[in-house]
């Protein structure tokens, strides 16, 4: 960043711009986060995702775009889709599942029924750009045919997606970036009440956002109004390079943080960060929210923040789901590494531990190396008062995929193999 000095004379004004946020923006609930387990597929056909859903014990399902029930991004009110997602969330609540639909305003497909009428209002909608002539990420080659033939000019091309199989097979949905400060949000939030009330969606599933904390404070007026419980799920990239504009991810979203209910950080960011970089740019719990994994996919590391991979796009979290269940994780309150009130500490700043405590009743610990190259060792200290309990029983649970069943001594010295972890049951 360029550095520029500045003088300032006497009796001259300089206004300094700012938001306060106080952290954390509502209290973590535990139980939530781990009762309401997501399926979450981008997949072309629609038709397992109920029946692998209840298989796996998930309670949600995140319907994502470039589905045969939902084939164009951010815009899934279109007069041929409408019956057949109807369909499909009906079929969800008659199992007992609730559906969150893909839904944000950053990006908007061209299939849009008022997509030229918005295109007559110059840039107010349709953001600006170079038009054919832009590069990105997703067009390192230029815009799709549609938009170079038929747009042309003063656009920024989005995120473009072909049918492979299915009913809309053949077909490509190609969309262009909106503008973040614009009466769409108005469009947006209209749409919103429009599915709440006519497709009877249980929430909606962002996948980063260009509209403002104002924009998603009335979106959870929205949600609120009839009492029923509905959950905002926010997902974001990694906006820490150049395409991104070397931008925090969660900073991005703070003033949407206060109305979401849950987060899904992650994407590009990689398990052999530091444990206090997975604490606050990935986790959410500074900021009274929890999140769950992506493209790190280390259990045990995640356990530390109660973070599990997505099923089924980045993992298999059904093992430790029923390890958790079968703990009792719905009684238990959560103590990381970070709290002073944890009962449990390692002598090594490597191997933190997290304790879920079930007060008077017994604990899981949550305990992972961080380092990617070496085993570590360390020595646990408990402290039984803060504990509630003198441990009786001290043991690894078996959980497939990720330990076997087995003894561990706390009171001795305790080696883990480099990125590694235990999950321990003490009663």
């Amino acid at each position: 960043m360029q550095r520029r000095e500045r003088t300032l004379k006497t009796g001259e004004k300089l206004d300094f711009d700012f938001d306060l946020l106080v952290t954390p923006v509502k209290p973590i609930d535990l139980k939530a986060h781990f009762a309401d387990r997501p399926y979450h597929l981008n997949a072309d056909t629609s038709g397992g995702f109920i029946p692998r859903a209840l298989k796996a014990g998930a309670k949600w399902i995140n319907v994502h775009h470039k589905a045969d029930i939902y084939p164009y991004i951010n815009y899934p009110m279109v007069d041929e889709v409408v019956p057949d997602m109807k369909a499909f969330i009906a079929k969800a609540h008659a199992n007992d599942l609730k559906v969150r639909l893909y839904y944000t305003c950053r990006e908007l497909t061209v299939k849009t029924p008022e997509f030229w009428m918005l295109r007559s209002l110059g840039h107010e909608i349709i953001k600006d750009g170079p038009g054919n002539d832009t590069r990105t990420i997703v067009y390192p080659n230029g815009p799709r045919p549609w938009l170079i033939h038929n747009m042309r000019k003063n656009y920024i091309p989005a995120w473009y997606a072909g049918f492979e199989q299915g009913k809309y097979k053949g077909q490509l949905d190609v969309a262009v970036i909106t503008d973040p400060e614009s009466r769409w949000n108005n469009y947006y939030l209209e749409g919103l009440n429009w599915m709440i009330k006519n497709m009877g969606i249980d929430g909606v599933y962002i996948d980063d956002s260009s509209f403002d904390g104002e924009t998603m404070r009335r979106a959870r007026r929205i949600f609120d109004a009839d009492g029923k419980r509905r959950l905002v799920d926010q997902h974001t990239w990694n906006h820490m390079n150049p395409y991104g504009g070397y931008a925090n991810s969660i900073n991005l979203s703070l003033d949407r943080l206060p109305y979401v209910d849950r987060l899904w950080i992650g994407e590009l960011f990689r398990d052999y960060n530091k444990r206090d970089f997975w604490l606050v740019e990935m986790s959410g719990i500074p900021f009274g929210l929890m999140s769950e994994m992506l493209d790190a996919h280390n259990v045990f590391r995640g356990m530390v923040f109660g973070m599990l991979p997505r099923l089924p796009w980045s993992g298999n979290p059904v093992p430790m789901w029923r390890a958790l269940d079968a703990f009792g994780i719905d009684q238990a309150k959560m103590y990381g590494y970070w709290d002073d009130r944890n009962p449990v500490r390692s002598d090594n700043e490597l191997i933190p531990v997290t304790t879920y405590l079930r007060p008077g009743h017994s604990a899981m610990l949550s305990m992972a190396n961080w380092d990617n190259d070496n085993a570590q060792k360390c020595r646990i200290r408990i402290d039984e008062k803060k504990l509630g309990f003198r441990p009786t029983q001290v043991y690894l649970p078996e959980i497939d995929e990720l330990q076997p069943a087995g003894e561990i001594d706390l009171n001795g010295e305790i080696e883990i193999p480099a990125t590694k972890g235990h999950i321990v049951i003490l009663k």
